[in-house]
């Protein structure tokens, strides 16, 4: 599985190895919100875990992103994990003297949920 497309608010474009300022800040929050792990395999990184979320890792590593490099600025303290009844994740990382809460899962219940849609975000620091 990969990433192929990103969808946001402001419309759905292909994906490729470049990215744009809210393309690489969806792809960093998935990275923070995500439970597959890089390792060195004969000198390579290799993706492993849940293919949704390895795709998820994948594309943040193609536009240059580390998740090693995210979670030493943004560590994860305590997290939701998905389960199929939920049908969502949702991870708590120290921001500063904040926290930044990411829930990742399937579009249909996360706008279930939603009562307001931001269209210009604060971007968390990385």
């Amino acid at each position: 599985m990969k990433v192929v497309q990103i969808a946001n608010m402001s419309g759905t474009q292909e994906f490729q190895n470049t990215a744009n300022q809210d393309t690489k800040y969806l792809l960093q929050l998935a990275s923070l919100c995500n439970d597959a792990n890089i390792v060195l395999e004969n000198g390579k990184e290799i993706v492993e875990g849940e293919a949704t979320e390895a795709a998820l890792l994948s594309a943040g590593m193609q536009i240059g992103q580390s998740k090693q490099a995210l979670y030493e600025l943004h560590p994860r303290v305590n997290e939701i994990s998905f389960d199929s009844a939920r049908k969502m994740m949702t991870t708590m990382h120290k921001d500063n003297n904040q926290f930044l809460i990411i829930t990742k899962g399937a579009p249909d219940v996360l706008t279930k949920r939603c009562i307001r849609v931001l269209s210009k975000w604060k971007r968390i620091s990385i």
